[in-house]
């Protein structure tokens, strides 16, 4: 059906997703760098099975959609420390402005 390239894609899927939970976007970068190069190497039997390749492409499919919401809960998250980091700034400011007039 498909050449050795599919198992290192395959693979390197598997590990973009791991790394995504871990949260080292990185290196799910640098993944997926490698990966599209793989991806392009691919070849196929043409009178293989239907079957086999809609299950590959179904399974790069759905670990993508995790791989792509894990990065869009880690964006929330970045967002709202951000945003937390920011109250923590002006409560600061406001803290040393009213120490300084009190002075």
């Amino acid at each position: 059906m498909y050449d050795r390239n599919l198992t290192e894609v395959l693979r390197l899927t598997a590990e973009m997703e791991n790394r995504a939970a871990d949260g080292e976007w990185g290196v799910v970068q640098e993944l997926d760098a490698v990966r599209l190069v793989e991806m392009g190497k691919l070849s196929y039997d043409e009178d293989s099975d239907v079957k086999d390749k809609s299950e590959v492409f179904s399974c790069l499919l759905q670990s993508n959609r995790t791989i792509t919401s894990l990065a869009r809960k880690a964006k929330s998250k970045l967002k709202l420390e951000q945003q937390q980091l920011l109250r923590g700034r002006q409560a600061t400011g406001s803290y040393q402005q009213i120490q300084g007039s009190i002075r």
